[in-house]
């Protein structure tokens, strides 16, 4: 399950800002386990930049296990800059994703070009060692 702590900065965070960023961060969803409980933390924060138009900054933090996931981002309207703090985590995550399951493919390969390294006795040498072993009891 994945619950939101949601905070805002100089903003008024409203329930429909909060349905819209659960909508959104569904897809982080698939990454967890269903037993297990996890928070994504989301900071949205109104930036007055002299004279000219406010920017919205967005971060968010999730944590799968031991590692931490952090995004941020600035856009002139809020909305865009969750959708790209919620791109950029996911592809963090699937990035990190791929990396372990490469690591875990590069360690099954050099396991098995170890074993194919070692070479076992065919029958006919194992049949001449027996056959020699058997001459020399008798």
């Amino acid at each position: 399950m994945l619950t939101y702590i949601i905070t805002g900065d100089n903003l008024f965070v409203t329930e429909g800002m909060r349905t819209y960023i659960s909508k959104r961060f569904k897809k982080l969803e698939r990454f967890i386990r269903t037993d297990d409980i996890y928070a994504i933390t989301i900071r949205a924060a109104k930036q007055a930049v002299g004279g000219r138009a406010d920017k919205y900054r967005v971060d968010a933090q999730f944590k799968i296990g031991s590692r931490n996931y952090f995004a941020v981002a600035q856009h002139a309207e809020l909305l865009p800059a969750i959708d790209e703090v919620k791109d950029e985590i996911v592809q963090e995550v699937t990035k990190d994703g791929a990396r372990r399951r490469t690591l875990v493919n590069r360690g099954a390969r050099k396991i098995k070009a170890l074993v194919r390294s070692v070479r076992m006795p065919t029958r006919k040498k194992l049949n001449s060692v027996y056959s020699r072993a058997l001459r020399k009891t008798s």
